[in-house]
């Protein structure tokens, strides 16, 4: 039955990275219950709630199940999805890549500390999500144009996003040594072990993981003059409200930017 669902999400869900997460948490589902009725479903989900997860990895095991009741044709109630906290969004600055991190990854990864630098800026200056670095292909990226077409997204459309100069010379080497259409014939865990190592060794000031690199691509677009609509097109978010979660700055920047921007004129008085 499980074999046939994978067929059922191939033909339903476009991207291959969320037909992945919804098949692995239906195994987990299986993995505590043997039926899949109204009352299995209640309680994997209650352990779910008990195991107090994000409201993200919450509803992604909501929908994974709620599919498997669509593709069998039952019907089972579920509860409304969890809303996300409000909060800002935490972010890297460019500068903190290139004064306090990237000095330390000759240290943190001898063998390959270029070739991990460039992969990280890449996905700071372009907005890309882990497994879009992972299924880059040569054939997505137009050198003269700047710009990268980024394909199987979350979000089911392909997109174009931004290519910075700099990146061009690593990414021609990159795709000269590559024996496969992919770029950099790497995995997720590849990128995942990056973070994992700053977070061990060097006990930064935030913790840090690929999404901070992605939300600091948004941030630093918005300060500089990227309107929320061309935003919501290089991140491929199908719902401009998720992008619009990246208006926020810090309060630094609100104070420089009155100073720059907003005055106010002294009028002359009227003698009483």
């Amino acid at each position: 039955m499980l074999n046939d669902f994978q067929n059922y999400l191939k033909l339903h869900i476009d991207s291959i990275n969320g037909r992945i997460q919804y098949w692995h948490r239906l195994k987990l589902f299986f993995k505590s219950n043997t039926e899949f009725n109204q009352e299995t479903v209640n309680k994997f989900l209650a352990d779910c709630v008990d195991q107090k997860l994000k409201p993200s990895t919450f509803n992604g095991y909501m929908t994974a199940v709620k599919h498997y009741a669509r593709f069998l044709k039952i019907e089972i109630e579920f509860p409304k999805q969890k809303q996300p906290t409000k909060g800002k969004k935490d972010f890297l600055t460019l500068k903190e890549l290139e004064e306090e991190l990237f000095p330390y990854f000759n240290m943190l990864f001898p063998s390959d500390y270029e070739r991990r630098k460039w992969i990280v800026r890449l996905m700071f200056t372009s907005g890309l999500r882990p497994c879009e670095v992972v299924n880059l292909k040569k054939e997505n990226l137009n050198f003269e144009e700047q710009y990268i077409l980024v394909k199987d997204t979350k979000d089911k459309e392909d997109r174009k996003t931004f290519l910075e100069q700099s990146l061009i010379p690593f990414l021609k080497q990159e795709i000269a040594n590559s024996q496969t259409d992919y770029i950099f014939n790497i995995t997720q865990g590849y990128i995942k072990y990056i973070f994992k190592k700053i977070n061990d060794e060097l006990h930064y000031k935030k913790h840090l993981n690929s999404y901070l690199c992605r939300h600091g691509f948004a941030h630093h677009a918005i300060k500089n003059g990227i309107s929320i609509k061309e935003l919501q097109e290089a991140m491929g978010h199908w719902d401009i409200k998720m992008t619009e979660e990246y208006l926020t700055l810090t309060d630094d920047e609100v104070i420089n930017s009155f100073k720059k921007k907003f005055k106010f004129k002294i009028g002359k008085q009227k003698k009483g």
